[in-house]
């Protein structure tokens, strides 16, 4: 991902997927299933289901490398959230956005797990995590749908309090 700026001077982030990815994606998906598809055949791996444990990483690895899908996300989770002050989406610019390339805003902040400098802002930790709890119970209980990446990389603190998610190549779905 890359900071950049559009010729109106907005800055955004440039997220640039590497040149023959897939490719080396699929071809180490293949040795992981042959793998798996050895290891059922031995009596203390059957339980732990390789192969359908290996289908489900691809599943999830393939995800990530379809841009298009993420773009999706990043406007329907925008759309779904329109309402709520303390959440922000980064909104993609669609023009500048192609299978590979994913242009969208810039957002500044902190990352979640950046305690000191949180603390040094004047950041109210209890009430970020009580606002970062509501945020995801309505994501899974009234929207069905979440950010399914959350490590602290791609949760940022804006200044106001705000929390930004980042990175929307894997939602989950929960459905009636």
């Amino acid at each position: 991902v890359h900071q950049a700026r559009l010729e109106c001077g907005q800055l955004v982030a440039v997220k640039v997927q590497r040149y023959g990815i897939d490719r080396i994606v699929n071809e180490d998906l293949d040795v992981m299933l042959g793998l798996a598809q050895l290891a059922k055949l031995v009596p203390e791996f059957a339980p732990y289901h390789p192969v359908a444990t290996v289908s489900e990483v691809a599943k999830m690895l393939r995800r990530e490398l379809d841009f298009g899908a993420e773009e999706r996300n990043l406007t329907q989770f925008a759309l779904q959230f329109e309402d709520e002050p303390h959440l922000k989406i980064p909104l993609p610019i669609s023009d500048l956005c192609t299978p590979k390339v994913l242009t969208m805003e810039w957002i500044d902040g902190w990352k979640l797990d950046d305690i000191d400098e949180l603390v040094a802002a004047g950041i109210d930790l209890d009430s970020l995590a009580e606002r970062g709890t509501q945020i995801y119970l309505r994501m899974i209980f009234e929207n069905g749908l979440f950010h399914a990446d959350p490590h602290p990389a791609n949760v940022l603190v804006c200044p106001n309090e705000t929390i930004a998610l980042l990175d929307f190549g894997l939602v989950g779905r929960i459905d009636d």
